[in-house]
């Protein structure tokens, strides 16, 4: 029975191991994806915050 036991949790534990592989890749992927885009939408906010300013001065001053 032990040796039932031992068998089956050497055979279960290389795909324990493949899932969590698996499951720690996807976290990372999520985490360097986030972080991406907050990155890109902090760029973004950055780059409207300079322009609309230039922008509304330009077409106030333009006349």
């Amino acid at each position: 029975m032990l040796k039932l036991f031992s068998v089956r949790c050497h055979v279960a534990t290389p795909c324990l191991l493949s899932v969590l592989n698996i499951v720690d890749s996807f976290l990372i992927y999520c985490c360097k994806f986030l972080i991406y885009y907050l990155l890109l939408l902090y760029l973004f906010l950055c780059f409207l915050s300079h322009v609309i300013p230039i922008t509304l001065y330009m077409s106030l001053h333009s006349d």
